[in-house]
């Protein structure tokens, strides 16, 4: 059960809103060519969702209006089938982990829910800032047919 390259693919994107569409469009691709994928309509969305919350924050508040790339690379492992995406940047405003807390679902809020659907959608996240070199590494099980 590979991807037809059996490749691991990087994207690399200028950090803005409107290049985002880039990566949901190759992150699509990439998955569309693993083999036996149960219900890869919502396996792509979840991943693509995921991804694209990611980047939107790095964008909106790492970047915040400053120029700069965000890198993402996908690669396929087995045993069990997944896929495991990094995400790397050099933003200026690093994102405070220690600092974030879940949202209260009880309340009604209009921002603040991207991290938190995060880790709904991925199966693993992990997060570890660097001045000048943040990554995020997240994880999805690919659940195959049987």
């Amino acid at each position: 059960m590979t991807t037809a390259t059996g490749k691991p693919l990087q994207i690399v994107i200028p950090a803005t809103l409107e290049a985002l569409r880039q990566v949901s469009a190759k992150i699509e691709d990439y998955i569309a060519q693993i083999d036996g994928v149960e219900e890869p309509e919502i396996v792509t969305y979840n991943i693509v969702l995921a991804v694209q919350e990611l980047c939107t924050n790095i964008v909106k508040h790492g970047y915040a209006g400053e120029s700069g790339k965000i890198a993402v690379d996908l690669e396929l492992a087995e045993a069990p089938l997944r896929l495991i995406i990094s995400v790397r940047d050099n933003a200026p405003h690093i994102f405070d982990k220690a600092g974030w807390a879940a949202p209260n679902l009880d309340e009604p809020k209009e921002h603040g829910l991207g991290i938190w659907l995060i880790q709904q959608l991925m199966d693993e996240v992990d997060y570890q800032p660097a001045p000048g070199n943040n990554r995020w590494r997240l994880v999805k099980q690919i659940p195959q047919r049987a």
